[in-house]
């Protein structure tokens, strides 16, 4: 006699008999598993393992058969009434329903797990699993493959031919360990991606962009003019190449997630984003949202490469873009409006250095912002105007008496912006005037209006610009109270757009400085600050220079710290005339002594 366990497989009832191969423990009776060929040494263990499988362990069943002992992990198959087909039947929708719950099966052994990181560690590790690696350009064998194996399967391009004589691995943390193996003397040490190259899947062409998609979407409104051009040029420059523009990763054809879908976008560029000549753009089925590397902190505009992955979604699969629009209104118009301002860049401009430093002395001399502002000013918002105007009629900067009278008002943009407290405005006409003798151009630069102008394209209101002083006061940072700002209005806010405008604001306004020393009282001679160990940097020590002491009088040592924070001032006020082209060169020289 000899202990027998059934179980049930979906309509059938199956036993098995204990086994006394040479498999076993010293010869002892064992079990073998039907399905993963799993050893058991006690039965009860064994009855749990079955159980694991998602079968029914049942007690001895009414049918009685005689075993075959044809092999040791031999069935027999016996039928069973209605009553237990339902029953069966019953237990299967069960076990769909705890699947639901969180119980993920094996679909090899049908082994089931709570969660799927301990399900795909097990098909990994029992059943040889690896992770797929494609090919998406066979002319320089360029292949993509996941970069983690846990969390979003982030492609990253691997490059390997033997014909061309490369090897290379776009991550970082391969690329250090490939160089501590050739110090250790193994030099042909390969990762985990360069080795799946060996099971890699052939190159199958994508469907290739057509402009007749491209021109519905610049009919529909979904993509602007200048960045239609641009991604013509791109595929323009991919054919020539002679690789795919866009090549679509569906890693859900492979049983992974398919949450996000990762597209290889030709650059024609070689950058830390894009070592290989390509970049990965991620699309998020869910919430519609695109990613790519190399729009860096400004979320909200885009680039042509993402513009290339949404041609080829709109023209391929339009359905994922039914909901989520391929970009919304008001990014069409940043758009636009970053391609006017690239064009107003290119122009030849008329203002040079002596026409700036024109214009920061006068607004330094006549647009000071005082220190104590009124609370109404600092409190309330003003109405917000539909352009704005310069008060002048009189050139400032001409020699006088008789200053001549300024030209009529001049549109300098359309496009102007507005930051409130919790709101942002559009679409507000700014005008100049322009003096017809020396050329000099007059903006509006009034703090009584309630609002401050960085640059003829982006106004701050006065409101803002007093709350974010008080809070620096408070030692609450810009950027931190920008990005409070902007999720409690969900309006999306330029951080350094408004840090610089803000800067311009602090620059013109004047401030009185209270600081003292405990032990050194006012004005101490030397200033350690906290942004010296932030900023700090290797310098070779060559470059250092010394003073000579025979030549040196104690004069060149001397700073004039009024000077130096005027000059300061200036060089911020200038970048509100010359995007950034400073004009004012410090005249001293720092010693290291």
């Amino acid at each position: 006699m000899f202990l027998t366990v059934f179980f049930l497989y979906f309509i059938i009832v199956k036993f098995i008999i204990p086994c006394y191969c040479t498999d076993g423990a010293q010869g002892r009776s064992h079990w073998h598993c039907p399905v993963c060929r799993n050893i058991t040494g006690r039965a009860e263990d064994f009855k749990i393992h079955l159980r694991k499988h998602g079968y029914e362990v049942t007690e001895k069943s009414s049918v009685t058969q005689q075993p075959i002992l044809e092999e040791k992990d031999s069935f027999s198959k016996v039928q069973i009434s209605e009553e237990e087909a339902k029953t069966q039947l019953k237990q299967e929708t069960q076990s769909q329903t705890d699947s639901q719950k969180g119980c993920y099966k094996c679909k090899i052994c049908r082994v089931q797990f709570s969660n799927t990181s301990n399900l795909k560690r097990h098909e990994r590790m029992q059943h040889g699993l690896d992770q797929p690696m494609l090919c998406i350009d066979e002319k320089n064998a360029i292949y993509v493959t996941p970069k983690e194996l846990h969390g979003p399967r982030v492609p990253i391009h691997i490059i390997k031919s033997l014909l061309l004589g490369k090897l290379y691995c776009e991550s970082e943390i391969c690329r250090d360990m490939a160089k501590i193996a050739a110090r250790s003397g193994h030099p042909g040490t390969e990762c985990h991606h360069l080795q799946r190259t060996n099971s890699a899947q052939r190159y199958i062409p994508p469907p290739p962009l057509n402009t007749t998609s491209l021109d519905q979407m610049l009919n529909k409104g979904l993509m602007s003019k200048s960045r239609v051009e641009e991604s013509k040029d791109l595929l323009l420059k991919a054919c020539e190449e002679e690789v795919d523009c866009v090549f679509p990763i569906f890693w859900g054809e492979y049983g992974l997630a398919q949450t996000y879908i990762y597209f290889s976008v030709f650059t024609n560029l070689k950058d830390n984003w894009c070592q290989l000549g390509r970049t990965i753009v991620t699309f998020d089925t869910h919430s519609g949202k695109w990613h790519c590397p190399c729009r860096g902190s400004k979320p909200r505009l885009s680039c042509v490469h993402r513009c290339v992955c949404m041609w080829w979604v709109f023209q391929e699969h339009p359905s994922w873009l039914k909901d989520n629009s391929i970009a919304s209104p008001e990014e069409i118009e940043d758009i636009e409006e970053n391609e006017e301002d690239r064009d107003d860049d290119r122009k030849p401009s008329n203002e040079t250095a002596s026409a700036v430093i024109k214009m920061t002395e006068y607004l330094m001399r006549c647009k000071k912002i005082p220190e104590t502002l009124p609370q109404e000013l600092t409190v309330r918002e003003m109405v917000i105007p539909q352009s704005f105007v310069p008060k002048e009629t009189k050139c400032p900067y001409c020699p006088g008496p008789c200053y001549p009278n300024l030209s009529d008002a001049i549109l300098k943009t359309k496009c102007g912006t507005i930051y409130g407290l919790f709101s942002v405005h559009k679409g507000v006409a700014v005008y100049i005037k322009e003096c017809p003798v020396c050329g000099t151009q007059v903006r509006f630069q009034e703090y009584n209006s309630g609002f401050h102008n960085f640059n003829n394209k982006v106004f701050l209101t006065i409101p803002l610009c007093s709350l974010l002083t008080t809070g620096l006061s408070n030692h609450i940072a810009v950027g931190r109270f920008l990005r409070t700002l902007g999720e409690h209005s969900k309006v999306y806010i330029p951080q350094n757009t408004i840090r610089k405008a803000f800067y311009h604001f602090s620059a013109l306004r004047s401030y009185t400085y209270n600081y003292f020393c405990y032990r050194c009282g006012h004005h101490p001679p030397i200033l350690i600050a906290d942004s010296n160990w932030k900023v700090a940097f290797d310098l070779p020590v060559h470059l250092m220079r010394r003073p000579d002491l025979t030549n040196t009088t104690s004069q060149d040592t001397q700073v004039n710290i009024s000077a130096r924070w005027e000059t300061l001032e200036k060089e911020i006020i200038a970048t509100g005339f010359c995007d950034g082209k400073l004009f004012f060169i410090l005249k001293h020289y720092m010693y290291f002594l």
